[in-house]
């Protein structure tokens, strides 16, 4: 791959996608991926590249993703009624990761996203933050208060949990399945102090570290 990198690092569209300075149409799916993968490489900063729809910001993603990891996908129905009675958990989820990681990381990303996620309202920046939860091991936090918070960014209560954005609890433990991990957390509670916190596998319900 670093042939194709080297070889597109002149190329003119390269150059004007950087300098934010150049329109281009008709390119395959896979051309646009290796032009705004050799753009990113040549000069990583944040790009927002707006397809016309959902289906084609999800095929263009499904080619860039592959070839970097500092890329994002952001998109929404484009049908107010159609996400308010149709749109899956999924896409909810993908909705609030990339929102998540934008407001969190300091590198540079891709965000791939359609015209309805570029046009919609969004939640104010700072009341987002707000809204993120931190926890370390000897923070003082109340059980009680954890789970209200949980409830209002949108977390499902469940007996187990088996997907992101669901949590669980018994006796002093509460487990969180975050977007943010591969793996869901299990939180140990003293009173009202955190006493531990690891990682476990959702099926095996073993300790992974």
């Amino acid at each position: 791959m670093e042939k194709i990198w080297n070889s597109l690092q002149d190329n003119d569209v390269v150059k004007g996608i950087i300098n934010s300075n150049i329109s281009c149409g008709n390119l395959f799916l896979m051309e646009e991926a290796l032009l705004l993968v050799s753009s990113f490489k040549k000069e990583p900063k944040n790009y927002i590249v707006v397809k016309k729809n959902m289906y084609e910001a999800q095929q263009l993603y499904k080619r860039v993703s592959p070839l970097m990891d500092e890329v994002l996908l952001f998109v929404m129905e484009e049908s107010l009624r159609v996400q308010s009675i149709a749109s899956s958990p999924e896409d909810r989820e993908g909705m609030i990761y990339a929102l998540t990681k934008i407001v969190r990381s300091d590198e540079s990303m891709l965000v791939v996203c359609n015209m309805a996620a570029l046009l919609r309202f969004l939640p104010d920046v700072e009341y987002f933050k707000e809204n993120l939860i931190d926890l370390k091991v000897n923070q003082t936090c109340s059980m009680k208060e954890l789970r209200s918070h949980l409830n209002q960014s949108g977390y499902a209560k469940v007996n187990y949990v088996d997907k992101p954005c669901t949590y669980a609890c018994r006796g002093g433990i509460i487990d969180i399945f975050s977007l943010e991990y591969d793996y869901p957390i299990r939180i140990e509670f003293f009173d009202t102090e955190i006493e531990s916190i690891r990682f476990f596998n959702e099926q095996t319900q073993r300790t992974i570290r």
